[in-house]
This record gives C-alpha cells, sequence and structure tokens, in this order.
C-alpha cells in the first residue's frame, strides 16, 4: 500500500525502490494488480486493501471448512456422558 501511494505522489521509481527496497519490475506488477481490481486514480485517489491484498485461495477456505466440520461431528457425536 505504501509504495502504491508513493508511485501515485509522481516519484521517481528508482527512489521508490531506494527507499522501499521493493525492485521496479514488483512496483509495476502492484500499480498493474490494483488497477486489474479497480483502482483509477483519475476518478478517485482512495486506496483500498482488496486493490492490492493477497486473496485468499477458495481451497484454502474448503479445507477451514472440512475440518470445522469434523470438529462439529466429533462434538455431536460424543457419548452423552461425556457431554456437559
Amino acid at each position: 500500500m505504501q509504495a502504491l501511494t508513493i508511485i501515485e505522489s509522481n516519484i521517481p521509481y528508482y527512489l521508490i525502490t531506494a527507499f522501499t527496497k521493493i525492485k521496479t519490475f514488483k512496483l509495476y506488477k502492484i500499480k498493474d494488480k490494483a488497477i486489474r481490481r479497480g483502482y483509477n486514480p483519475k476518478i478517485s485517489k482512495l486506496l483500498l486493501d482488496n486493490y492490492i491484498a493477497n486473496k485468499r485461495k477458495p481451497s484454502c477456505l474448503l479445507i477451514l471448512t472440512l475440518n470445522i466440520v469434523q470438529m462439529i461431528k466429533d462434538i455431536v457425536t460424543k457419548n452423552s456422558t461425556t457431554k456437559s
């Protein structure tokens, strides 16, 4: 987010690289990613997290959901004498 803010301040990329230690090609990728996700500095300079934040892969959510389902099954199927 900081890099994108600096990019939009019209500071040369080599200075941004020196300040942030982010390589120039990566700075271009950050800006391109933000634009693909809806960032348009001509309309609004507002920067939103979803412009550059990594999205969760659906497989991660599926694994988490399956683990929760299993935990619920384990709790529900416990012996009635061990329930509180």
